[in-house]
């Protein structure tokens, strides 16, 4: 066998083994394992949002926000409905206007739409912050929160208490790439 012959086959069964190897590690991806193996990760987070429920979703981006915290000793967060519905409300603005904005257009101003809610209820005090974002999955948006001084603030805050998040499966057309979901997470505290 001649040495071009040699080279020739040695890289084809290189790339055999390249091929088998990249095989695995996809067999081997977030999407499967056992539960606690998921729960570690936080579920679904790596799933693409068209794959995942907004409920598994919202938990992801709950589970990876705390993770994040809890890795710069911040209390943990609650999930919290009224947040929820606020954070909602925006992400469906965000989708169907294209605006990816803290305030889109015709919209209420943040501490609006949070008090609409209903979470300022009885409370005397209150702080809060909103993310916003198109991603393909809960921890892409989560690291690129993280990847942002401001946003990464927001996440970090050791005020913040509570957390909502609004999810549109299908981003703006104008705005976010194919297959990118919009996202919004609303933070907040309040004092009676």
């Amino acid at each position: 066998m001649s040495a071009r012959r040699s080279v020739g086959a040695i890289a084809a069964a290189a790339v055999a083994v390249a091929l088998l190897l990249a095989g695995w590690a996809v067999a081997s991806s977030p999407v499967g394992g056992n539960a606690a193996q998921r729960e570690a990760r936080c579920g679904e987070a790596d799933a693409g949002v068209e794959h995942v429920s907004r409920s598994g979703l919202r938990k992801a981006v709950l589970c990876l926000t705390n993770k994040a915290r809890a890795q710069h000793g911040t209390d943990r967060l609650g999930r919290d409905d009224e947040l929820q519905k606020a954070a909602q409300r925006h992400a469906n603005v965000m989708s169907q206007t294209g605006c990816l904005a803290s305030r889109c257009p015709g919209e209420p101003d943040l501490e609006d739409r949070i008090s609409k809610a209903g979470y300022f209820e009885e409370a005397r005090k209150w702080a809060y912050a909103e993310n916003s974002g198109c991603a393909v999955s809960a921890a892409a948006m989560v690291e690129s929160w993280l990847e942002s001084s401001v946003h990464r603030s927001n996440l970090l805050k050791s005020k913040f208490r509570d957390l909502g998040v609004g999810i549109v499966e299908k981003g703006p057309e104008i705005r976010c790439d194919e297959g990118l979901g919009v996202f919004s997470a609303v933070l907040a505290w309040r004092k009676p």
